[in-house]
């Protein structure tokens, strides 16, 4: 080969080798980011698995990276005896990229060994990733305290429970301070408790990360963070609470807020009952069944609740079609609902002459599906002191036939005789 061509090949490939990104490292414990050389604080007898540790490898070029993971005590000591850590699970030999190790073997526990402090120990976790020609190197602590049950929170929405992992849906414009959340801090051996709150896609919004957040203080106590508004709809805010009581035992709380479209949107229950609007009556809680005319039949409860993420504004429910053998109450009837609130109304069945009564009862509203909601009910009349069928969704009337007296007795008579003549005929 040419001297010039030898050279000219010598400075690609060194050109080559000098564009290459080393290896990436990211490491989540429970799902929050561990920061490199950060400390994180167990209690003693916390298992390895109940970190939920993801060691996560990554490389530009993709090429295939190797990671290699030592865990010691302070004093360099190698601790998988000790801990009953198997490092094939924290380890990996040139594997593609993008790949995640999940180490689950082994516990850590406080004691005498080197380089405890006190009632604590330090383990030293180190990872090495190589793609074959660079090399990144991270790591973190673990600070083991004495055994000890982490610090508890609770979060509520106007009163009511919010659910860790959860998520609260909130209409455009809608303002933190109205959702009134609230969130307490306790913990079982009553030490002081710190909160240290992260959101992500705070955007514009307005909210404070602090709000979230408070300095170590005597517990129980609560915080109710009320500053910013939600107005990018499609926007999803997952907030993490870090709560660490002085042991150093940690226990975290996240939730989400989705940002969705102002809509209103109703359900409507009758007899318990989920409806649609322009169902059929028969046969369901909405079907009186038959009575005598003049009299009332029981009566039906209906409910609606706005199920929506904005104000929710309906008409009063009226007769629009069908006979005027139905009365509607509206004692108490709300024509606005909040966010979750709900109203009601009741129908009774009172016919004054007999027949068979399909009946429907409509009211507005202004949700996005439709503009007038149509329960339809149904109930059955005989005349006063006739037979009647049972009702309760048993359906539109029914027939049944009585034998009484001596009209009885000749007919049966009539049949006997009718049957011994063709015998002996």
């Amino acid at each position: 080969m040419k001297p010039i061509l030898m050279i000219a090949l010598l400075m690609i490939a060194s050109s080559l080798a000098a564009q290459n990104t080393p290896p990436t490292i990211t490491i989540t414990m429970n799902g929050a980011p561990v920061p490199a050389w950060s400390i994180q604080y167990v209690a003693g007898g916390t298992t390895i698995a109940a970190l939920n540790l993801q060691i996560t490898v990554d490389d530009a070029e993709g090429s295939n990276t190797s990671l290699d993971a030592i865990v010691a005590n302070g004093g360099g000591t190698d601790a998988a005896g000790q801990l009953g850590i198997n490092y094939l699970e924290w380890a990996s030999f040139g594997m593609p990229v993008a790949y995640t190790v999940t180490p689950t073997s082994g516990s850590f526990s406080n004691g005498g060994a080197q380089g405890s402090s006190g009632s604590s120990e330090i383990f030293n976790i180190w990872f090495q990733a190589w793609d074959g020609t660079d090399t990144t190197v991270t790591g973190f602590k673990i600070w083991v305290n004495p055994p000890a049950q982490p610090p508890t929170l609770t979060v509520t929405q106007a009163g009511l429970p919010v659910a860790n992992t959860g998520q609260l849906i909130v209409a455009d414009g809608t303002t933190l301070a109205s959702l009134a959340l609230a969130i307490t801090a306790d913990d079982p051996a009553n030490e002081d408790v710190t909160l240290s709150g992260s959101i992500d896609d705070a955007g514009t919004t307005g909210m404070q990360a602090s709000e979230f957040s408070s300095v170590s203080a005597a517990t129980p106590y609560s915080i109710q963070p009320a500053t910013g508004t939600f107005h990018q709809p499609g926007f999803v805010h997952v907030i993490r609470i870090w709560a660490q009581n002085q042991t150093g035992t940690k226990f975290l709380f996240e939730f989400s807020i989705v940002v969705a479209n102002a809509a209103p949107s109703l359900a409507v229950t009758a007899g318990g009952v989920s409806v649609q609007s322009g169902q059929a009556a028969t046969g369901t809680p909405r079907d009186f069944g038959t009575i005598p005319a003049g009299t009332t039949a029981g009566t039906l409860h209906v409910v609606i609740q706005n199920t929506g993420n904005t104000e929710l504004h309906l008409g009063t429910p009226t007769i629009s079609t069908g006979g005027g053998d139905f009365t509607v109450i509206t004692t108490g009837f709300s024509a606005t609902l909040p966010i979750g609130s709900s109203t009601s109304f009741d129908v009774e069945f009172d016919p004054s002459t007999p027949g068979d009564w399909m009946t429907t009862i409509s009211f507005t509203h202004d949700a996005p599906t439709g503009s007038t909601f149509d329960l339809a009910v149904h109930g059955a009349a005989t005349l006063a002191g006739a037979p009647t069928a049972g009702g309760g969704g048993s359906g539109g009337g029914g027939c049944t036939a009585e034998i009484g007296g001596s009209f009885g007795v000749l007919v049966i008579l009539g049949m006997l005789l009718y049957a011994r003549r063709k015998r002996f005929a």
